[in-house]
């Protein structure tokens, strides 16, 4: 998925800009002119004009997940969050079915935990959809 900026002109003369991850153009104007607050905001005001652009990569210096094959185990992968410890293994395309935690940090807050599985996740479904 890439990222974009939308800009929507109303004829009342207000500018809504927003910046989405969509899979193309215009599906980051159907995402922006679908949302709660665009639709409560803009609701009943007529759109004068609608501009998407493209949005640069930058990459990332300090990557918090690491992504890897597992060497002994075909098809498996596993996801490392560095900032915890936390890991997750599971099979390609099987993700629900086989995800495996690993944790060999000490004892700590199991909300950390649960935020880093979920961050584990949401990482994985933006960049590794078709690992999972």
């Amino acid at each position: 998925m890439k990222r974009y900026r939308v800009n929507i002109k109303l004829k009342s003369g207000d500018i809504v800009e927003a910046e989405v991850t969509a899979r193309n153009s215009r599906d980051a104007k159907s995402r922006i002119m679908k949302c709660e607050d665009y639709l409560g905001y803009a609701n009943g005001i007529g759109v004068k004009d609608v501009t998407v652009s493209p949005l640069a990569i930058i990459p990332a210096s300090n990557v918090r997940y690491n992504v890897r094959a597992v060497d002994n185990k075909h098809g498996w992968y596993v996801a490392e969050d560095s900032a915890t410890g936390v890991k997750i293994e599971w099979k390609r395309g099987m993700f629900n079915e086989t995800q495996h935690v690993i944790y060999e940090g000490e004892a700590t807050d199991a909300l950390a935990i649960a935020s880093a599985l979920r961050g584990i996740g949401d990482h994985l479904a933006e960049f590794f959809r078709p690992l999972v």
